[in-house]
């Protein structure tokens, strides 16, 4: 896959997920796809990108999350970049400003 002038390189089983209103973005859906995948030996990460509320961060049910705040434009391409797969199970969205980020990375 290639996108713009750099070569995507992306690794197998690193999931992304970048927002900030994780309830109504489906994040908790998402981490307990991740846990279910992972009890059945699969190797996947997910990794979070975003102002995520600290209350959250320490939630039992999002124990999968790798919690990377706030990132650069740079930062954000580089995930985009690295991503085998970028996730985004919103229930409110149709489609997420983050799916066109990735898409121009």
């Amino acid at each position: 896959m290639h996108f713009g002038y750099e070569q995507s390189s992306p690794e197998q089983g690193r999931l992304f997920f970048a927002g900030v209103e994780i309830v109504r973005k489906g994040l908790f859906d998402l981490a307990a796809a991740v846990e279910s995948l992972q009890q059945t030996g699969q190797k996947v990460r997910l990794r979070v990108a975003g102002l995520i509320p600290s209350r959250y961060k320490h939630d039992r049910r999002l124990r999968c999350c790798a919690f990377l705040g706030t990132l650069s434009k740079d930062e954000m391409k580089a995930e985009y970049l690295k991503a085998y797969c970028i996730v985004m199970p919103s229930y409110v969205e149709g489609f997420p400003a983050v799916i066109a980020e990735a898409i121009v990375a």
